[in-house]
């Protein structure tokens, strides 16, 4: 794709031009949907089981294309979407805990595409050993647990996030706020307490809506 990786042009590789709030909302949407339609465009619902910003792929407009479908798995009907299994695969800084014992579910590419919302917002990468907390949701719950905002980790180069928009009819909060509220929801460590991809496009629709 002519404008590589996410993960690439959040780090700014090659000389590229930081992103825009607004575009990296799109890009966050765009991808929710990818993946919301492998969990549901057939019978049984395929999981990706490797999204992270590295398989986002951007074309000339900044359109996010999913890639890398090498791990991925056919799971159980929509009404049992556990699959057991005994080999461990995936990227470890975005797979979910239950991924570990070998629990395969939907909620696996919930849990990775919050961390991909936390890259999205803070412009960090997923993992770096020369900070405390390796992995970035460990590094952003220890950063941020205390204030319970993304405001001081929040990626500047991507503008103001849409400070002024009114999120509900009373309160008045940033999009930023709203999309780490979601990415909380997330890489919820129970995941029957997690999203599926439904919700959270309905979620980032709600965002994108209010940024329109």
């Amino acid at each position: 794709m002519s404008n590589g990786s996410l993960q690439d042009r959040l780090a700014c590789k090659h000389e590229g031009v930081a992103l825009q709030w607004h575009v990296r909302l799109n890009i966050a949407l765009g991808t929710a949907r990818g993946i919301l339609y492998l969990h549901t465009a057939y019978e049984k619902p395929l999981i990706h089981r490797d999204v992270k910003s590295a398989n986002i792929l951007l074309d000339q407009h900044l359109v996010p294309k999913l890639g890398d479908f090498g791990l991925v798995r056919l799971g159980q009907h929509s009404n049992s979407m556990t699959v057991p299994t005994t080999t461990v695969l995936g990227t470890s800084a975005y797979m979910a805990p239950e991924a570990f014992r070998g629990d395969v579910s939907v909620k696996l590419d919930t849990f990775s595409f919050g961390v991909v919302l936390l890259e999205i917002l803070t412009g960090l990468p997923p993992y770096d050993e020369e900070r405390e907390g390796h992995d970035l949701v460990t590094h952003v719950e220890a950063m941020c647990e205390e204030i319970g905002c993304i405001n001081v980790l929040l990626d500047k180069q991507a503008g103001d996030w849409g400070r002024s928009c009114i999120i509900r009819q009373e309160e008045e909060s940033s999009l930023a706020d709203s999309l780490y509220s979601l990415a909380l929801n997330c890489i919820e460590d129970n995941k029957r307490r997690r999203p599926n991809m439904t919700i959270v496009v309905q979620g980032l629709e709600e965002i994108v809506g209010i940024k329109t």
